[in-house]
């Protein structure tokens, strides 16, 4: 990929090709830069801005990670994970009701999608909401019954 950046600067794809590596090596400082240059040559890099947004969010920089994955929302609003995403950040700064609100969106993208189900049900139970907390995690063990396996049931 750096051969592609160095042959051809103003291509987009090679500046995302090339952060994508350095994402999967744990460089996600050189990734962010990668992406931010694929943007600046492609503003509507819908996957730049989602992957800046995984990385964002996994550095601890909350308000980043929304800001991206709130633009690659606007470009495909379609893409459960996104929202799933987005929430956790929101989830992570303990706004509970935005991060309702992109869990439940994600499930109505993406029904059978068990941990944004177990996302839903742990903010419900940070905001005292047993009932809704227990359904969500009852639905979320139901779509994928290995998510509960590690807990101990012999207390």
């Amino acid at each position: 990929m750096t051969k592609a950046v160095q042959l051809k600067a103003d291509y987009a794809m090679a500046y995302y090709g090339r952060g994508m590596v350095y994402q999967a090596i744990g460089d996600f400082d050189a990734a962010i830069e990668d992406y931010t240059k694929a943007i600046q040559l492609k503003s509507d890099y819908a996957e730049a801005y989602y992957n800046r947004g995984i990385i964002y969010g996994t550095k601890g920089n909350f308000d980043r990670a929304i800001n991206n994955f709130t633009t690659f929302i606007e470009l495909q609003p379609d893409f459960a994970s996104a929202y799933h995403n987005r929430g956790n950040a929101y989830s992570a700064k303990d706004e509970f009701d935005a991060a309702i609100k992109d869990y439940t969106k994600a499930i109505e993208l993406k029904p059978d999608f068990a941990s944004a189900y177990y996302n839903l049900g742990t903010v419900y139970r940070e905001k005292g909401a047993t009932d809704l907390a227990l359904q969500n995690f009852r639905k979320a063990a139901e779509l994928d019954p290995q998510m509960f396996s590690t807990l101990r049931t012999d207390r």
